[in-house]
């Protein structure tokens, strides 16, 4: 499976200005959710084929279905990994960054 790699998500607010680094954030924010967005679909479809294959244990196509199976639950759990990846950088963006730029903002 192909998975796009994620930049981490860094920025030293003291070589940026304010509003730079609010944009920034927007903008990774954004580009984050909508990876994961697309991360959730393609695991959902994931989870279908998974279902679908595991039904039709013991017909003709169980070795060819348990190779398929076996791939699945491979990208599965590299999506998973990513997500989680993810998942930390919207976690650090809302709970440091965000903050950081209110902090400038106020001073």
């Amino acid at each position: 499976m192909n998975i796009a790699p994620i930049e981490p998500f860094n920025i030293d607010p003291r070589e940026v200005t304010i509003e730079q680094m609010a944009i920034q954030i927007i903008v990774k924010e954004q580009e984050l959710l909508a990876a994961r967005e697309m991360y959730e679909k393609q695991l959902s479809t994931m989870n279908e084929l998974m279902s679908h294959l595991s039904k039709q244990q013991g017909t003709v196509e169980s070795a060819f279905n348990d190779r398929m199976i076996k791939k699945t639950i491979t990208d599965v759990n590299e999506l998973q990994t990513v997500m989680k990846f993810i998942d930390s950088q919207l976690h650090q963006i809302n709970t440091v960054y965000k903050a950081e730029v209110v902090k400038q903002a106020k001073a």
